[in-house]
């Protein structure tokens, strides 16, 4: 894998896919992710797009602000002029900075099981997870974590491929993980850079999503633009939904990208998706068939 190194920045990514094609895709993964977590989503968007992915590392008393420049650095430096921007959890977060900061570049935007905003329940939840860390380690943490991070279905019908993660999560030094938490507890209110992007924003949660449920979504597109934000639940998703239902989460990403012009010139999914009403936010609530190709 390549890696791009400037000053205090070393980052390793990939840019891969249809290496040709007109339009560029950036993936963004959360706090306690990795770019192997969008493996499902490139597999399905590879022969039409070029996609950038990349491992944000976590490194102690880094910023959402730090990340947002390492991000910004990487993107100069392959010279993407214009993207569409996917960003899952708090990997959202930077999406949607991304997009604020640079209104012209971004083409489209989607929010996958992501959050304007660290409330109370959130920070109890990660406090949780931190005390379980700190008391046994990284296999209690991830027995901690599990309500939170995957949804009924998944922990019902994938407990092989679970415990799999959990040795793994067993066998790996609890600092990264540790510093990946504590960083979830310094993000504050991010919504405010909501309110200055400009292209159609997809945000979709899992139906069973418990780190953040479907309000989190719903104030995303609150503070979105009006006309500009749809909001879509993923049938059976937890907070994993890229990984958890890929041929839905997949179908709505693929649908959206395939049509966001229509979406920015002011003509929706007319023909998928009821008008609001006048007194609605601006959110559409759809199930993921209504988004298919």
């Amino acid at each position: 894998m390549p890696v791009f190194s400037s000053g205090n920045i070393n980052l390793t990514y990939t840019l891969e896919g249809n290496l040709t094609a007109p339009e560029t895709i950036i993936l963004l993964h959360g706090e306690l992710a990795d770019s192997s977590s969008w493996v499902h989503t490139i597999k399905a968007l590879e022969a039409k797009y070029r996609i950038l992915s990349y491992n944000r590392l976590p490194k102690a008393d880094m910023s959402l602000e730090h990340h947002l420049e390492e991000l910004v650095a990487l993107v100069n430096h392959l010279e993407l002029e214009q993207y569409h921007v996917v960003g899952h959890s708090g990997g959202g977060i930077l999406a949607y900075r991304l997009a604020a900061k640079f209104p012209l570049r971004s083409l489209s935007l989607t929010l996958a099981d992501s959050l304007g905003r660290l409330d109370a329940v959130l920070e109890i939840k990660i406090r949780s997870v931190l005390e379980a860390l700190n008391l046994g380690g990284s296999a209690l943490a991830f027995m901690v974590a599990m309500p939170w991070l995957w949804g009924a279905h998944y922990l019902e019908y994938s407990r092989d491929h679970l415990e799999h993660l959990k040795t793994l999560a067993g066998s790996r030094d609890p600092a990264p993980t540790r510093i990946a938490l504590e960083s979830i507890l310094q993000f504050g209110d991010q919504r405010k850079h909501l309110r200055a992007i400009e292209c159609p924003v997809l945000v979709m949660v899992g139906s069973d999503d418990n780190l953040t449920p479907m309000r989190y979504s719903h104030e995303i597109v609150e503070w979105v633009k009006p006309g500009l934000g749809v909001l879509v639940t993923v049938s059976g998703g937890g907070h994993n939904a890229p990984l958890e239902c890929p041929d839905e989460f997949n179908r709505v990403l693929s649908g959206f990208l395939t049509r966001y012009q229509d979406f920015k010139a002011g003509n929706g999914f007319d023909d998928e998706l009821e008008n609001d009403e006048p007194e609605d936010d601006g959110a559409e609530y759809h199930d993921f068939n209504e988004l298919e190709r």
